[in-house]
C-alpha cells in the first residue's frame, strides 16, 4: 500500500528491484527471477517504461531480445523504495529473534523441497507461476 503512494504496484516495485540487481539483463531473465510469465513481465516493463523509470535496449547480438536498464529518474525512486522495504521488514520482524527466523527459513526450505520432490515423484512438471500484474 505504501508503494502505491509512490505511484507503483508491488509487482512494479519487484521489477525495479530485479533490474537494479541485474542491469542489462534480458526481459525474460527478469521474468524468471520474479517467477512470472513473459507476458506479465512485458506488461510490467511497459508500464515502467511509460513512467520513465526503465528503458529497453535492443541486444546487440540478438535483436529479438531486449536488455533492461534503470533510467536516471529511477535512482531517487530506488532509494525511497529501499528505505520503504527496510522499514517494512523491521515492522514484520519486530519481536522475532534471529534463531526463530532461521528456524522458519529452514522449515520453509524443507517444505519447498518436499513439494518439488513430490512433483518429480508424480511425474509432474515443476509448478508454473501465476501471471500477476
Amino acid at each position: 500500500m505504501r508503494a502505491r503512494t509512490m505511484g507503483m504496484t508491488l509487482a512494479q516495485w519487484r521489477v525495479i528491484h530485479a533490474v537494479s540487481r541485474a542491469e542489462g539483463a534480458t526481459q525474460r531473465s527478469i521474468a524468471e527471477a520474479m517467477d512470472v510469465g513473459d507476458v506479465t513481465a512485458s506488461r510490467l516493463v511497459d508500464r515502467l517504461v511509460e513512467k520513465g523509470w526503465i528503458e529497453r535496449r535492443v541486444d546487440q547480438y540478438d535483436r529479438r531480445a531486449h536488455r533492461l536498464y534503470l533510467t536516471p529518474a529511477a535512482t531517487p525512486l530506488l532509494a525511497q523504495l529501499t528505505m520503504l522495504g527496510e522499514d517494512e521488514q523491521r515492522n514484520q520482524l519486530a519481536g522475532v529473534t534471529r534463531e526463530e527466523l532461521a528456524m522458519v527459513s529452514d522449515i520453509l526450505d524443507r517444505m519447498i523441497a518436499n513439494l518439488e520432490q513430490a512433483d518429480l515423484s508424480a511425474g509432474l512438471p515443476a509448478c508454473e507461476s501465476m501471471d500477476i500484474d
